[in-house]
């Protein structure tokens, strides 16, 4: 039973990894049967990636009590933020389109609670220099083409 653990805990972890480094080919992304082209593919891509991912860290510290976010300034600014942006969504004038944004922004705080869920996990994953750097590269990689 422990060895099924142990190739559960990888599984999660290559998912993890894969999705992350999924995520830096989104400028890419270009869905020309939609309204906005190069607004929504890339969003609804970088959503569902994110949520992948973000079930997956969930699995891993369920199943092994690890992989727990760094506390620290950072991570308290950032979710300080995003709850400054639900209380103003919650109090604005139009609640919906705040939580939302439109389909040519897409940038309402469902965004923001999208990159709070990365950030944590990235955060809590990708804590050695190698692993920034593998980032690194590949994002330039990316950005060549």
């Amino acid at each position: 039973m422990q060895e099924k653990r142990i190739e559960l805990d990888q599984i999660l972890l290559w998912i993890i990894k894969i999705g992350v480094f999924t995520l830096l080919i989104t400028p890419l992304i270009v869905v020309s049967d939609w309204f906005y082209p190069l607004v929504t593919g890339k969003n609804f891509f970088f959503r569902i990636i994110v949520e992948v991912v973000f079930g997956a860290w969930i699995s891993l510290m369920i199943l092994t009590g690890r992989s727990q976010p760094r506390r620290g300034l950072l991570l308290v600014a950032f979710t300080a933020f995003v709850a400054a942006l639900g209380i103003a969504t919650i109090a604005g004038v139009n609640p919906y389109h705040s939580f939302w944004s439109s389909l040519q922004r897409m940038e309402g705080l469902i965004t923001h609670i999208h990159l709070l869920m990365l950030f944590l996990v990235l955060t809590s994953l990708f804590r050695k220099s190698r692993d920034w750097t593998y980032i690194w590269i590949f994002s330039l990689s990316v950005s060549l083409i």
